[in-house]
């Protein structure tokens, strides 16, 4: 028995209360508490009122990275929208996706493999009605941050069957990261 809960039952004793009802006591309390932070953190998930993804394929002159990243923009937007669908609102933040298109040209031109192409950009949170809803930082996502590459750095066996796969993991992934920094 902890020494919390030691100190109700001695105190319940001394005083005469029985030891059940102030456990009882304590159960309720620990729930509402619970109750409270949990709708706490219902209501402090940021609503969402615009997604905009922003990448210029046209920036990038190899063919082969035009190609694997295509409908990057769109695939993007609806992995975000579909994370943040329960905090989509008529006011609220909007969130901007700047896809940093010569690190995606880069990974074309310098990798030997998919398992090297890397997703990158700066994601901006702002809102008009609210002051406290604002942020700005960088994302990466590649083998690394999936968690495909084993302890030599290798891709690791059945990581990835295809360059698609790998495309929808890391777009995937990309919008996990941005859902979670709005909870």
């Amino acid at each position: 028995m902890s020494g919390l809960m030691r100190f109700f039952l001695t105190d319940a004793e001394d005083i005469g209360i029985h030891a059940k009802g102030k456990l009882n006591m304590i159960r309720k309390v620990l729930a509402a508490t619970t109750a409270l932070f949990l709708g706490t953190a219902a209501i402090a998930a940021t609503p969402v009122q615009e997604i905009d993804v922003q990448a210029d394929l046209t920036a990038i002159s190899n063919p082969k990275a035009a190609l694997y990243w295509g409908h990057l923009a769109y695939d993007l937007k609806a992995a975000i929208t579909e994370r943040l669908a329960d905090q989509l609102a008529d006011e609220g933040a909007k969130v901007t996706v700047d896809i940093d298109e010569l690190s995606m040209a880069n990974t074309f031109e310098e990798i030997t493999d998919v398992a090297q192409a890397r997703l990158a950009g700066k994601v901006h949170v702002t809102s008009q009605s609210d002051n406290s809803k604002f942020d700005s930082y960088d994302l990466a996502v590649d083998a690394t941050t999936l968690n495909a590459l084993d302890a030599d750095g290798k891709l690791k066996k059945g990581a990835f069957t295809d360059a698609k796969a790998y495309y929808l993991a890391m777009v995937n992934t990309f919008a996990d990261e941005v859902a979670a920094r709005l909870d």
